[in-house]
């Protein structure tokens, strides 16, 4: 892929669909109509996956967990402990994407509190 195909790439679908959609989300949450929390964290979650696709210069069927778990690693320290703890990819991503909820219990919180990632 050429840079301008990834520079394409991102403003279409990562500032063009996924950037806005969970930024929109995010907004609500103060409103009274309240924000997806759940969306926006299948969002992020899928950003997660389509991120780790560019890092690893792949999309091929089947290498998704690796994509995910590539750019989750690269987001921090907190992250990579947290993902020795939990297979963050089946029960957060594959949860909410094929069940629309977590396969572990959790909360999904809209803003930043104490926690030192999620």
């Amino acid at each position: 892929m050429a840079l301008a195909e990834v520079g394409a790439f991102f403003q279409k679908y990562v500032f063009g669909f996924i950037f806005t959609d969970i930024k929109r989300e995010i907004a609500l949450v103060s409103t009274p109509s309240g924000g997806g929390n759940l969306l926006a964290a299948l969002g992020l979650l899928c950003y997660t996956e389509v991120l780790g696709g560019v890092d690893r210069w792949t999309w091929e069927q089947g290498q998704g967990s690796a994509n995910f778990n590539a750019f989750l690693d690269r987001m921090g320290p907190a992250y990579q402990a947290f993902r020795q703890k939990v297979n963050v990819y089946k029960v957060f991503r594959c949860g909410m994407a094929h069940e629309y909820g977590t396969k572990q219990p959790c909360v999904v919180e809209m803003t930043r509190g104490t926690a030192p990632c999620g």
